[in-house]
């Protein structure tokens, strides 16, 4: 997401750039399709669409990995993970031990999503704790489903798309513009699902029974 707001804030949205950047995927979205989205979620919260679009972006190239994290090493590919766990705590404990590096930086970001949500409601505030825990559970399923095919990872997917969007549909509206308005959640949801792989993979989720 920061690397699309990054295109669309310094080059007007330079698709054949964003394109060559990223080879491997297939793109869906148009300048038109950003512009709708940042127009129709800032109207929706009430706010300047170029001041919220500026503040979006701002905040998605905080979460890049930096220069000095990356002298470190490349980022631990949970995926590889050999072994089976049961709980979350010892998926984590796993990774704190052979890949700190890793853990520090997704710690560092989850703590600055706290950060920006700090001062939001308690129900915005237990939706993104909620859906730490569901997607860090859904990692600790890749382990014991040892998912590599795509029947196994959508098998895997599909109860944490379901249950994440069910979360989401449960909030109130108030919790959800907040969401907008701190960490940019409806906005990045929907340019994220413009990815073709994404939007395919998407669908066969809700294919599953």
């Amino acid at each position: 997401v920061a690397s699309f707001l990054a295109v669309f804030a310094n080059e007007k949205l330079n698709l054949s750039r964003l394109r060559m950047s990223y080879p491997k995927r297939s793109w869906s979205f148009t300048e038109s399709t950003i512009s709708t989205i940042f127009i129709e979620e800032s109207k929706r919260i009430e706010m300047d669409v170029q001041k919220h679009f500026d503040y979006c972006f701002a905040e998605a190239k905080k979460f890049e990995i930096s220069e000095e994290e990356q002298k470190h090493g490349k980022m631990y590919d949970i995926r590889s993970i050999s072994t089976n766990f049961n709980t979350s705590e010892e998926l984590i404990d796993h990774v704190r031990s052979e890949a700190p590096h890793t853990y520090d930086i997704f710690l560092k970001r989850f703590n600055m999503v706290n950060k920006l949500i700090e001062k939001t409601s308690n129900e915005s505030l237990q939706f993104v704790k909620d859906v730490a825990y569901i997607v860090v559970q859904g990692y600790v399923d890749f382990t014991r489903e040892n998912a590599k095919t795509e029947e196994t990872v959508i098998r895997v997917l599909g109860p944490v798309i379901k249950k994440v969007k069910s979360l989401y549909s449960s909030l109130s509206e108030a919790s959800r513009n907040e969401l907008e308005s701190t960490i940019c959640l409806q906005s990045a949801t929907r340019l994220f699902v413009t990815i073709k792989d994404v939007e395919r993979t998407l669908n066969l989720v809700e294919e599953q029974d």
